[in-house]
């Protein structure tokens, strides 16, 4: 079943869970507009989740903003957040009145995810502009070619600037409805490997935009929300950008679920509409960029054809971290004069995180499946009332696809040991380790291109092939008797990596395994899941805090976003297979005390509760309000800090019986 369909299944729950709360069904189905729908859906008073809270002690070790782990747990924030209600719903779970589920999933979960991706795309500058991007060149290109041809000759070429706000964003705010475009926004094309989110400039609350609209200036122009440029890393990690554009794809799915103004206008409402559009263009222009310029072939970074790509005969990939020089050309925002390799090895986590975003931005554009993402595109941009051409979504994406898959395979699978290694080097080749975060990884794309990408049979049957071989490795040679997964191995030690089990080894080889339970239908990866879950259960819960240890034994745990990514994306996956709703419970719970009351996300705004502009926390949740989020004082961006540490002291060992879950033959 389609995105859109679990959308329209969950909408009709939600519209009776709000008949329950005091809202009408008939006021529910009125909803049109961004306003109405975020006070009457998302924007819910804060739950009390009294029943949920537990004594906790944690702090902030690093609020350091790192795109390629942030946008990690942002995915999964999404899937387990707005979709995982859906998906629940689907499934028959009796979560339908369950408002403690709902908020933490459909507002809180929802929100978390998309802070993260709004801030880092349109406020922060933390990254290369949209101006430079290829489609915008290529725009203005064709411009200059149609007036030649037409002989029109007193007309200028126009700048990548003109067209962007001359043309497109016109474009946009037309085709959905959007009244005005947010002053000082950044869009972002690539984006840097990390940043402090401390705001160095005061928040602009004041009421005096054009002249007071009603809500605080900082809604209206993002000038006093950008970070502070001299302590941002200006290196492009391309794990980041992979993970970047998975959020953007998923995004796009949900902003552009359904047309509103009787279907008139693209979005579900004019600024959700707008948003995508602008995320649409930022994704094409960095696949645009990617696939035009920034592959390595070893000596300099070079443009690539999917079309004839054979990696045995010259391999081209793209490598770990790039540099950029940027330049101030001007009143516009730098641009970037020429890119470099700053490291030239090849990782499994950053190929396989472009492979699950490139295959999702395909399964979003892909034309042969009938929903209403197909709006978006067109033939006769703009004429045919689409938004981007479908040139440059599915070719564009499915060609990328292709061109990972393949790389995957050349640089990092092991034939020999049948498994992936993390590291490709240029000198030395494959190395000799794999790192359960990256095979999971690997397994999560793969699953992902062998769901969407069924048109090459060939390519179709390697990508199900490496998934079921690497998936044949992690239950007949890594898993332990009790369950539980190392945190990798070394093929040339014969070792397997890692002392005490961890969180995010276990979370991570779940959900590659239930996945490709899903792809293949192997009812081994099923079990094996389930054997991994329960050492969880057993061995890691920690029933004083509510929360898992980070490893075993650990009265310390280390939650960094990775860890959050990987223990939500399997709990998710778990219980939509089994449908245990202990496992719900426990859900919850994790969710209040350690993410809402660990301090990884360094703030909020009004759209989770923080309905008072005076105060430091006024829906006493434990997260402050952003523009006082530093000492009371200062702002700090609503992000994802980078590292966080949770008392979780020895407690007596608990029965069987209290784990929930239990193993399934």
């Amino acid at each position: 079943m389609s995105k859109k369909a679990k959308i329209s299944i969950a909408l009709t729950a939600v519209m009776l869970m709000l008949v329950s709360v005091g809202t009408s069904l008939a006021s529910a189905q009125e909803l049109s507009d961004f306003e109405s729908r975020r006070s009457d859906i998302y924007s819910s008073s804060q739950r009390a989740y009294t029943q949920y809270k537990k004594p906790i002690e944690a702090k902030v070790v690093d609020r350091r903003f790192v795109p390629r782990e942030a946008m990690f747990m942002a995915n999964q924030s999404m899937l387990s957040g707005t979709f995982f209600f859906e998906d629940a719903v689907e499934a028959g779970l009796p979560v339908v009145n369950d408002k403690d589920f709902f908020y933490m999933t459909s507002v809180e979960a929802y929100w978390y995810s998309r802070y993260n991706l709004s801030i880092l795309l349109g406020k922060s500058r933390m990254g290369v502009h949209l101006v430079h991007g290829p489609y915008l060149t290529y725009k203005a290109l064709k411009q200059k070619d149609e007036v030649f041809y037409n002989r029109d000759r007193a007309e200028r070429e126009l700048a990548n600037r003109e067209v962007l706000l001359g043309q497109v964003i016109p474009m946009y705010l037309a085709r959905t409805g959007f009244p005005r475009r947010f002053e000082d926004a950044s869009p972002i094309m690539l984006e840097f490997a990390s940043g402090d989110p401390v705001l160095p400039r005061s928040v602009d609350t004041n009421d005096d935009f054009e002249g007071g609209n009603g809500q605080p200036d900082f809604e209206d122009s993002y000038l006093t929300l950008r970070w502070n440029a001299n302590k941002i890393d200006k290196s492009i990690d391309i794990g980041g950008v992979g993970q970047t554009l998975l959020k953007q794809a998923l995004w796009m799915e949900y902003f552009f679920t359904q047309n509103h103004d009787n279907g008139r206008l693209l979005g579900n409402d004019a600024e959700e509409g707008f948003r995508g559009a602008m995320l649409n263009l930022m994704s094409v222009s960095k696949m645009m960029m990617l696939k035009s310029a920034l592959f390595y072939d070893g000596n300099k970074l070079t443009g690539i054809n999917p079309v004839n790509y054979n990696p045995d005969e010259k391999l081209l990939y793209l490598p770990h971290r790039l540099g950029v020089r940027l330049i101030q050309p001007g009143d516009i925002p730098p641009r970037p004069e020429w890119f470099s390799v700053k490291d030239k090895s090849s990782q499994l986590f950053d190929q396989a995180s472009m492979l699950w975003a490139t295959s999702e931005y395909f399964y979003f554009s892909d034309p042969n499946v009938e929903d209403n993402w197909n709006n978006v595109f067109g033939e006769d941009t703009p004429y045919d009332g689409s938004i981007m051409e479908q040139q440059f979504a599915t070719a564009l994406s499915s060609g990328l696809s292709n061109v990972l898959l393949k790389n995957i395979e050349k640089m990092h699978w092991d034939e020999a040991n049948g498994s992936f290694v993390s590291q490709w080097l240029p000198k030395t080749g494959q190395g000799s380790k794999v790192n359960l975060l990256d095979a999971g990884t690997a397994m999560l794309a793969l699953a992902n291109y062998s769901r969407h990408l069924e048109y090459d049979s060939a390519l179709h049957a390697k990508a199900q092939r490496l998934l079921g071989a690497q998936a044949d490795f992690l239950v007949d040679r890594l898993q332990n008797s009790d369950g539980s997964f190392p945190d990798g191995y070394d093929f040339s030690g014969q070792r397997a990596l890692g002392q005490e089990k961890t969180l995010t080894s276990q979370g991570m080889a779940i959900q590659g395994l239930i996945h490709a339970y899903k792809e293949l239908k192997n009812d081994k990866y099923l079990r094996a899941a389930l054997k991994a879950y329960r050492f969880m259960n057993e061995k890691l819960w920690h029933a004083g805090v509510g929360i898992y240890r980070s490893s075993v034994g650990a009265t310390e745990s280390v939650y960094t976003p990775i860890t959050f990514g990987a223990v939500y994306g399997a709990m998710r996956a778990v219980i939509l297979q089994t449908k245990d709703m202990k496992e719900v419970e426990r859900f919850k719970q994790l969710f209040v005390q350690a993410v809402n009351r660990s301090g990884i996300m360094l703030a909020e705004e009004v759209d989770t509760g923080e309905k008072d502009p005076t105060q430091v926390d006024g829906d006493g949740d434990g997260i402050p309000q952003f523009q006082y989020a530093k000492d009371g004082k200062r702002g700090v961006a609503a992000v994802f800090a980078s590292k966080v540490l949770i008392k979780t002291p020895a407690e007596a060992a608990i029965s069987t019986a209290a784990v929930g879950l239990l193993e399934r033959d």
